[in-house]
């Protein structure tokens, strides 16, 4: 019995952006309920991502997720006609961040295989088809800190494009009390990533099946989203093959990932913004 529920692997959906007909982007977003106040009947869906996912200067982007029943793939445009979004993107370049309200209706007519995460105002409701998000301020008190296993939820696009997988990666938490102490706005992981892995959400590791966890487990939890790859400072790496000269450069390993708490914040101004 895996410890992750496979309702994680819905949350994600693949994004690209088109320029000219070509692909100019590839990132990975998720799916988020924002119930403001724990009122249920005011839940509003957000596709959430990275603020490259929603720069205005794109012919076109479209979102990629799974169909219900049979697992391919469906699509659909994030603005024009029968497009999923509900309003425009809203941006924290700062944070590298962007949410954008979608219909749930048209995904469920589109048969979309979708879950979502519920954000972090609404942690006191307990949902069977989503997972709570952990701010900072509980993560420090639950003493979540360097070493501990975390997991990367994103999609990997098989060359052609022609399917879309879910794919899991195992992490570690490498720095975060620059975090905790408010000297970073991000913490540090270190995990085998890709590129299209930014957007991706970040979760605690469960060590143990739902059936033995308590309530304040912070196993499943959302805790951040990968915004930026850490580079390597040294530069490429100069050696040869077969007599020939190559650079080769080196991933440091680390991600950049920015708290639910700037998610937060975001999710409260989108909401702002409708009303």
């Amino acid at each position: 019995m895996p410890l992750l529920p496979p309702r994680h692997l819905d949350t994600v959906a693949f994004i690209e952006s088109y320029r000219k007909g070509q692909p100019d982007l590839a990132t990975t977003g998720f799916f988020c309920r924002h119930r403001p106040g724990g009122d249920e009947s005011q839940a509003d869906l957000f596709l959430v991502a990275t603020a490259e996912a929603a720069r205005a200067d794109f012919d076109a982007t479209l979102i990629f997720g799974r169909h219900r029943r049979t697992g391919r793939t469906v699509f659909a445009q994030t603005h024009g006609y029968a497009s999923l979004a509900e309003g425009r993107w809203l941006s924290d370049p700062a944070h590298n961040l962007a949410v954008l309200p979608v219909n749930p209706a048209h995904l469920k007519l589109l048969k979309w295989r979708f879950r979502a995460f519920v954000s972090a105002a609404s942690q006191s409701i307990t949902s069977r088809s989503a997972a709570s998000a952990l701010p900072v301020s509980a993560m420090r008190r639950q003493r979540i800190g360097e070493g501990d296993d975390v997991l990367i939820l994103g999609l990997d696009p098989e060359p052609g494009g022609l399917h879309r997988a879910p794919l899991v990666r195992r992490g570690i938490i490498a720095r975060i009390q620059d975090c905790y102490h408010a000297r970073s706005p991000t913490f540090l992981v270190e995990a085998t990533t890709f590129d299209s892995d930014k957007g991706s959400p970040v979760v605690m590791k469960p060590q143990r099946p739902a059936t033995e966890r308590s309530r304040t487990d912070p196993a499943g939890k959302l805790i951040g989203i990968v915004t930026e790859f850490l580079p390597n400072p040294w530069g490429p790496v100069h050696t040869t093959h077969d007599g020939r000269p190559l650079d080769v450069s080196l991933n440091t390993g680390l991600v950049r990932v920015t708290p639910v708490d700037a998610l937060q914040a975001l999710l409260d101004a989108a909401r702002a913004g409708r009303r």
